[in-house]
């Protein structure tokens, strides 16, 4: 555990201005946090509505205008759904593949030309549209190709059930599965139908120091499916509820780095308040 020495923090410099500016300072900054924090709730709340949102509408709870038929709902193997929609496996609906790696020892695999997605690039976004490495033309080659809209899958380590949509053609290491997109469904609606279904598909996780899920059962994860257009207005719905959550995350983002720049400023005294 890394430590520092009480005698060392005691004698740090600090330059402080008298204490009624150092009250004026810690006001303003306290005001830039006060709105970060409230941005922080902002966004968590917004999470979960999307999450609310996400459950009601990809399980046929709750329909959006023009689609219900009144028809009824029946029962099935994932729970009651509308009767027009139908339950299906991935594998039966769509091509999924397993990530590979191309060789480290040959460092010509490796440029800056194509993304290789790994789990770490995978956070809470919806979309990949950075790696950290990259593959070269060569290495690229020696991938399994995956198109744009590819939905991608974290199938091995700690972080199995990570979901993202391949924002454009790249490739994957082998602890990722990609359903590759396919004219039969909506790419946005599946990875959204997905993400919701991760905590059921983490279940099935085999209890090693490396924690796994195989293709075959990852295909045989079974979503609820209603007709395109359905899924593409579904989708939609719940896109401009991200993109409402990526503009909040960006502005609060922005916020913490002009706090930085901030406290660079009055903490030094380069900027004075009046």
């Amino acid at each position: 555990m890394v430590k520092i020495d009480r005698a060392i923090l005691e004698s740090f410099p600090l330059s402080l201005p008298g204490l009624p500016e150092q009250e004026a300072i810690a006001g303003v900054l306290g005001d830039v946090d006060a709105l970060i924090g409230a941005l922080d709730r902002l966004i968590a709340k917004k999470r979960d509505l999307k999450q609310a949102a996400m459950q009601q509408l990809l399980t046929g709870q709750t329909r959006l205008p023009g689609f219900d038929s009144g028809r009824g709902n029946r029962q099935t193997e994932v729970g009651v759904i509308p009767e027009a929609w139908v339950v299906s496996s991935l594998h039966d609906i769509a091509t999924i593949v397993t990530g590979n790696t191309p060789p480290t020892a040959d460092a010509s695999n490796y440029g800056d030309e194509f993304l290789f997605v790994s789990p770490g690039d995978i956070a809470d976004a919806k979309y990949v549209r950075n790696t950290e490495k990259k593959l070269s033309h060569k290495g690229f080659t020696m991938s399994r190709r995956l198109p744009r809209n590819s939905v991608l899958f974290v199938c091995i380590g700690s972080t199995i059930g990570k979901c993202a949509l391949a924002q454009i053609e790249s490739t994957s290491n082998q602890q990722i599965n990609a359903i590759l997109s396919s004219p039969s469904f909506s790419p946005e609606f599946l990875y959204y139908a997905v993400s919701l279904a991760a905590p059921r598909i983490r279940a099935l996780a085999s209890e090693q120091a490396v924690p796994i899920i195989n293709k075959s059962q990852f295909g045989e994860t079974a979503i609820a499916m209603p007709p395109l257009p359905e899924q593409t207005a579904i989708a939609s719905v719940l896109s401009d509820m991200d993109s409402e959550l990526s503009a909040l995350q960006r502005r609060r983002d922005k916020t913490h780095h002009l706090k930085q720049g901030m406290m660079q400023e009055l903490l030094t005294g380069r900027t004075r308040l009046s």
